[in-house]
């Protein structure tokens, strides 16, 4: 799968700024939501019992049939690390923009930014 790429238009690094702000607020409100569905699921699965599973691969889509709660905790910690690793990636594009503030004072600057799933990774300076 490939990932949502975006090239956005701001006219500020104080707007850029906000935006990753509000993604890293997003962000981590869902990781807490996926660690209490965690919780739930490693109780399930301290009680489940052990059963044999099918799994088939189609077109590199896995199907697990019949699916357990170790099954689940698997799948949740696989999302909550992405979910981890994308709060990492913005708190650190967050700390990069600050050698942008240079350009802040300019007038009529803009910064064309290409966004992957909402991430900055390159922003152009149009002066």
């Amino acid at each position: 799968m490939y990932p949502l790429t975006e090239i956005k238009e701001y006219r500020s690094t104080s707007q850029i700024t906000e935006k990753i702000d509000k993604e890293i607020a997003k962000t981590k409100t869902t990781l807490g939501e996926h660690l209490r569905q965690i919780d739930r699921v490693r109780y399930l699965t301290a009680n489940a019992t052990r059963k044999k599973r099918e799994q088939i691969d189609v077109n590199g889509l896995e199907i697990v049939v019949d699916a357990t709660p170790p099954n689940e905790l698997t799948a949740m910690e696989s999302v909550v690390k992405s979910y981890s690793q994308r709060l990492t990636t913005l708190k650190m594009t967050k700390e990069s923009l600050k050698l942008l503030e240079q350009f802040s004072d300019l007038e009529g600057v803009k910064y064309l930014v290409l966004e992957k799933e909402g991430i900055p990774e390159r922003i152009l300076v149009k002066t």
